[in-house]
Protein backbone atom coordinates (compact mmCIF):
# COMPACT_ATOMS: atom_id res chain seq x y z
CA UNK A 1 0.00 0.00 0.00
CA UNK A 2 1.20 3.50 -0.72
CA UNK A 3 2.32 5.48 2.27
CA UNK A 4 -0.42 8.09 1.94
CA UNK A 5 -3.10 5.65 0.74
CA UNK A 6 -5.99 4.98 3.08
CA UNK A 7 -8.22 1.89 3.18
CA UNK A 8 -11.23 3.73 1.79
CA UNK A 9 -12.59 7.05 0.61
CA UNK A 10 -16.03 8.56 1.20
CA UNK A 11 -17.26 11.01 -1.43
CA UNK A 12 -19.70 13.72 -0.37
CA UNK A 13 -21.33 15.19 -3.48
CA UNK A 14 -23.09 18.50 -2.90
CA UNK A 15 -25.45 19.72 -5.60
CA UNK A 16 -27.28 22.53 -3.79
CA UNK A 17 -25.90 25.21 -1.49
CA UNK A 18 -28.89 24.72 0.84
CA UNK A 19 -27.81 21.13 1.50
CA UNK A 20 -24.04 21.62 1.46
CA UNK A 21 -23.34 22.16 5.13
CA UNK A 22 -25.78 19.45 6.24
CA UNK A 23 -24.30 16.81 3.91
CA UNK A 24 -20.67 17.56 4.63
CA UNK A 25 -21.15 17.81 8.40
CA UNK A 26 -23.19 14.59 8.42
CA UNK A 27 -20.46 12.66 6.64
CA UNK A 28 -17.70 14.16 8.75
CA UNK A 29 -19.50 13.55 12.03
CA UNK A 30 -20.30 9.94 11.04
CA UNK A 31 -16.62 9.27 10.40
CA UNK A 32 -15.75 10.72 13.79
CA UNK A 33 -18.56 8.78 15.49
CA UNK A 34 -17.38 5.50 13.93
CA UNK A 35 -13.87 6.33 15.11
CA UNK A 36 -12.51 6.00 11.59
CA UNK A 37 -10.24 9.00 11.94
CA UNK A 38 -7.01 8.20 10.13
CA UNK A 39 -8.44 5.15 8.37
CA UNK A 40 -10.41 6.96 5.71
CA UNK A 41 -10.60 10.24 3.94
CA UNK A 42 -13.57 12.29 2.88
CA UNK A 43 -13.52 13.99 -0.49
CA UNK A 44 -16.03 16.80 -0.89
CA UNK A 45 -17.27 17.28 -4.46
CA UNK A 46 -19.02 20.30 -5.97
CA UNK A 47 -20.25 19.16 -9.43
CA UNK A 48 -22.15 22.41 -10.02
CA UNK A 49 -19.08 24.60 -9.31
CA UNK A 50 -21.23 26.82 -7.10
CA UNK A 51 -19.00 29.40 -5.35
CA UNK A 52 -21.23 29.32 -2.24
CA UNK A 53 -20.73 25.56 -1.95
CA UNK A 54 -16.98 26.01 -2.43
CA UNK A 55 -16.87 28.50 0.45
CA UNK A 56 -18.78 26.15 2.77
CA UNK A 57 -16.58 23.19 1.86
CA UNK A 58 -13.36 25.19 2.37
CA UNK A 59 -14.52 26.22 5.84
CA UNK A 60 -15.42 22.66 6.84
CA UNK A 61 -12.21 21.18 5.42
CA UNK A 62 -10.24 23.54 7.65
CA UNK A 63 -12.16 22.25 10.67
CA UNK A 64 -11.83 18.54 9.84
CA UNK A 65 -8.28 17.47 8.92
CA UNK A 66 -9.35 14.19 7.32
CA UNK A 67 -11.49 15.95 4.68
CA UNK A 68 -10.34 17.41 1.42
CA UNK A 69 -11.72 19.16 -1.61
CA UNK A 70 -11.96 17.03 -4.72
CA UNK A 71 -12.50 17.75 -8.37
CA UNK A 72 -15.64 16.37 -9.94
CA UNK A 73 -14.92 14.79 -13.32
CA UNK A 74 -17.38 13.35 -15.77
CA UNK A 75 -16.02 10.39 -17.68
CA UNK A 76 -17.47 9.09 -20.90
CA UNK A 77 -17.09 5.67 -22.44
CA UNK A 78 -16.07 4.00 -19.20
CA UNK A 79 -17.20 0.44 -18.63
Amino acid sequence: MLEDALPFTVYATIRRADDAEYIVRSVLERVKWLDLYGMCRIVCLNPTNDPEIDAIIRRLVQKYPFAEIGAFQTRKNVL
